[in-house]
């Protein structure tokens, strides 16, 4: 009955891809030592007691050094500690025993990404879609990332005639490929920063860069009604922008609409496509929920923020 349990409880905390129990000949005493260990371990993770679950680990580890998914709980504990040359310790070791573990090599993704070293990322991400080929839009965020607009490109071209884009991939190229120093540009950096002079020239153009100016002049001098109003009718016209929806959250948080920022939120969140945008969104997200007193989800969302 415990060994149905343990079962149970690793499926679902999502272990069951990796080989669980020891890998080794243990003895039973040694063999229900090492389940009592790994299960107090992914206990202690859940409630966040990093330390308590690596000090459990530690026990399996004593038992049996070569067994994955020891080391890969190991990883990710010291990944949630930011620990990240330990976590990278562990699992390379894992790696070693099982190199086109997908699970692993997102793990290792994962640790690359929060170290910005995004070059290595994307040569974990070209391992994974070899594995698993649907996972291209995952390396098209991370060549954004590391602003490789290029290689972005013709990532996007290579998807675009194998299955077509859909709503967000086109989002992405049609931002990827906006001009950066149109005539418009030009008027935009020279522009005096007068929120009226400026809305009365995006009414004539309705022009994208001179929106944002607009917006973030009103946030700037906190007219959060006016906000709200301009990036919500903005909407209709730019229906893929991110930083629309974000500032329409933004208003509506501060106002105390705290469910009409939610919408926002929901319905933006697919256009975010690099990292300091997300975490705009994930603080976005804590401040709804917060304001909704939904500490459960605020606590998660602020704590998705710290990761990126």
């Amino acid at each position: 009955m415990r060994k149905i349990v343990f079962f149970v409880i690793l499926l679902l905390v999502g272990l069951f891809p990796i080989s669980i129990l020891a890998q080794k000949e243990l003895s039973e005493t040694d063999k229900l030592n090492f389940e009592t260990a790994f299960f107090e371990a992914l206990k202690q993770k859940a409630i966040g007691n990093f330390d308590k679950a690596i000090e459990a680990l530690d026990a399996c580890y004593a038992l049996d050094s070569a067994n994955v998914a020891v080391l890969f709980e190991r990883s990710k504990n010291f990944f949630w500690q930011k620990n990240y040359f330990e976590a990278k310790q562990n699992l390379n070791k894992a790696l070693l025993l099982e190199p086109k573990n997908i699970w692993l090599l997102e793990h290792a993704k994962a640790i690359a990404v929060a170290e910005k070293n995004y070059a290595e990322a994307i040569q974990l991400q070209k391992q994974i879609i070899a594995i698993n080929p649907l996972q291209k839009t995952e390396l098209l965020v991370l060549y954004i990332d590391n602003k490789d607009t290029k290689n972005a490109l013709n990532l996007l071209a290579q998807i675009k005639k194998e299955q077509g884009l859909n709503k967000q991939l086109k989002a992405i190229e049609s931002q990827l490929l906006e001009p950066k120093n149109d005539p418009i540009n030009q008027i935009i950096d020279s522009h005096e920063q007068n929120l009226e002079s400026l809305k009365s020239a995006y009414q004539k153009t309705q022009n994208y860069d001179l929106l944002k100016q607009i917006l973030a002049l009103e946030s700037e001098q906190k007219n959060y009604e006016l906000l709200a109003e301009d990036a919500t009718n903005a909407l209709e016209i730019f229906p893929s922008q991110a930083l629309l929806y974000l500032y329409a959250a933004e208003a509506n948080n501060v106002l105390k609409n705290y469910q009409t920022a939610l919408e926002h939120l929901e319905n933006g969140i697919d256009f975010a496509i690099d990292k300091l945008m997300k975490k705009k969104y994930y603080l976005a997200y804590f401040e709804s929920y917060n304001g909704l007193n939904n500490t459960q989800k605020a606590s998660d969302y602020k704590k998705r923020a710290s990761q990126l």
